[in-house]
């Protein structure tokens, strides 16, 4: 769908806001993430999806799909941006909701995210694993 996407946003004249980046490696990739005014995850599929913690720990708002641990792994603010999958008018509607923050909005989201994404660091998640199998 690359051609029709690239088709429409010529034709709404969002050219030179929106670029096609393809595979890009992942040390490359994070440093993308962090300069996105915001990320999207339109899955279908996923499991524990480190994306939208890499989204979080870099201060990138996002809209993803209900799939997988997707709404388990957010904070309460941003359940709202997690709509369900195969459902692209809920997809664009949460978007445009981000879309529209007012600067204080989206710095609030950002805080509780960045804030949230701590507990899941590799240190507290094995010791909390320790404490399971104990």
């Amino acid at each position: 769908m690359r051609g029709e996407l690239e088709k429409q946003i010529r034709n709404r004249s969002f050219g030179s806001r929106v670029q096609f980046l393809g595979s890009v490696p992942h040390d490359v990739l994070l440093s993308y993430m962090a300069f996105a005014d915001l990320f999207i995850m339109p899955s279908d599929e996923e499991g524990f999806t480190h994306v939208l913690l890499e989204a979080m720990a870099l201060e990138t708002p996002f809209v993803a799909t209900d799939v997988g641990g997707v709404a388990e792994i957010v904070p309460p603010e941003a359940l709202q941006y997690i709509v369900p999958s195969k459902n692209p008018h809920a997809f664009a509607s949460a978007l445009n909701r981000l879309l529209s923050l007012s600067t204080s909005e989206r710095e609030q989201l950002v805080r509780a995210n960045r804030t949230w994404v701590t507990r899941f660091d590799i240190e507290k998640v094995a010791a909390r694993f320790l404490e399971l199998v104990a």
